[in-house]
């Protein structure tokens, strides 16, 4: 629906404006099991490669005019497909359902440390090769993170890093 038509907040369903953000919010849904009315009375848009949620009153605010930015940023889309962020993943970690992996505090640290991937960890439901949420095993989600062969690389917002390891020395 185009956003000049305006629209009728939804109640506990997300709205979409656009395919992309359909395309991500179905990418999202089926891949950590989340239902999309768990995602509650959000607005989702594209702008660019990236997919943005924010409020149903913040949108109707907003309608017609233009905005760099507004909202939380959800996720963009990548060569092999969607990549949710951090803070997206970490809004939502209490939902997730499927491809989430759970380790050590200390088996995490010492893989960033070493600058090597997680291998030391269990998952949580149905788990395949792609992104996961990775969270300790105190149940703190930590960050996004991609399984493969075994393997997760973990993909740590820098900030987020230095601070972790640092707190840890």
């Amino acid at each position: 629906m185009p956003v000049s038509e305006g629209y009728d907040a939804p109640s506990k369903v997300p709205m979409t404006l656009d395919e992309k953000a359909d395309a991500f919010i179905s990418y999202f849904t089926e891949r950590f099991g989340v239902k999309r009315e768990h995602l509650g009375d959000v607005v989702i848009f594209s702008r660019g490669k990236s997919v943005y949620v924010t409020t149903a009153k913040d949108a109707e605010m907003l309608l017609g005019k233009r905005h760099e930015y507004i909202g939380l940023r959800a996720g963009r889309l990548l060569p092999g497909g969607w990549k949710p962020t951090t803070d997206f993943l970490n809004t939502m970690s209490s939902r997730l359902t499927k491809n989430v992996v759970v380790a050590g505090e200390e088996n995490i640290l010492a893989a960033i440390r070493r600058g090597e991937r997680l291998v030391d960890f269990e998952t949580v439901g149905e788990t395949t090769e792609g992104f996961v949420a990775v969270k300790t095993s105190t149940g703190l989600f930590l960050c996004c993170g991609f399984l493969k062969s075994g393997g997760v690389e973990l993909m740590l917002p820098k900030n987020r890093k230095s601070a972790l390891v640092g707190a840890r020395k």
